[in-house]
This record gives structure tokens, C-alpha cells and sequence, in this order.
């Protein structure tokens, strides 16, 4: 389930400090925070990424946020919930996390999750923005232990 082949698609792109990479991939993961609620995280990338140890985890987040793989790319993180969409972007070869959400003018237009493939579409808003971002992207929401 955790192949690239199973991998929705994105089409886009995002700049960080200056560098910009074209999104191509995105994975929708099905999780619950440290209170229990249900968001979804998608995870926006160049190129495919093998999230088989990830979804095997017991505590899939942690795995995520700390996966060599993904932390080895630049990416994009992004938290769609009932009430707010907000991304945590990196860098390859960066320490930074740059932010990015509704609040502080990121544009998200979000539809399906659950068991429907979820789609959308981000875009900053505001060139002062740190994280500068122009993308489309569907993938099938997967449950992590399912």
C-alpha cells in the first residue's frame, strides 16, 4: 500500500529560501493528533517516496517527521483538519522549518478525506510569504495499520 505506485499526483510548484522545486507527488495520510482529532497530512514531493515504515509505525507522525527519505527532499507538509490548513515546509540540506497557513494568507482550497481521494489546491497569497507555493494535488487517503 505504501509504494510510490500508490502515490497520488500534485502539479505545482514551491520555493524556499529561494529555490524551487517542482511538486509532482503527493501522499495523503489519515492520522489523529495528541488530542485525538482526525486531520489529514499530505505529503507534496518531487519524486515518489517508499512510505512503507512510515504507515508500519505505531506512532506514524513521529516516523514521518523524523524519516531520513523524506527529511533527504525538499518538501511540503500539509495539515488539512476540520477547522485550518497549514504546511511545514523543508529544504534539502536546510535546518529551517518554513510555515506557512489560512492565517497568514495561504489560500486552500481542500474537498473529499475520509474515503473519498482527497484534492485541493494551495497557493500563496502574498510574496512575502516564507513559503512561496502554486499546486494542485489528489491521492487516496491512506490509514496508516490498515
Amino acid at each position: 500500500l505504501a509504494s510510490p505506485a500508490f502515490a497520488g499526483k500534485a502539479q505545482g510548484q514551491r520555493t524556499l529560501a529561494g529555490k524551487t522545486v517542482p511538486l509532482k507527488v503527493a501522499n495523503a495520510l489519515s492520522l489523529t493528533d495528541y488530542e485525538g482529532k482526525p486531520y489529514t497530512l499530505v505529503l507534496l514531493t518531487e519524486a515518489p517516496i517508499d512510505l512503507s515504515s512510515v504507515l508500519a509505525s505505531p506512532d506514524p507522525l513521529t516516523t514521518l517527521l523524523n524519516f531520513a527519505p523524506v527529511n533527504a527532499v525538499t518538501h511540503a507538509k500539509v495539515f488539512v483538519s476540520d477547522v485550518r490548513v497549514y504546511i511545514n515546509a523543508h529544504c534539502a540540506g536546510d535546518k529551517n522549518q518554513y510555515l506557512a497557513s489560512q492565517k497568514f494568507g495561504l489560500e486552500a482550497k481542500i474537498s473529499g478525506g475520509g474515503t473519498k481521494p482527497i484534492e485541493g489546491s494551495l497557493r500563496s497569497t502574498d510574496a512575502e510569504m516564507s513559503v512561496q507555493i502554486d499546486v494542485t494535488f489528489k491521492a487516496d487517503v491512506i490509514k496508516p495499520g490498515s
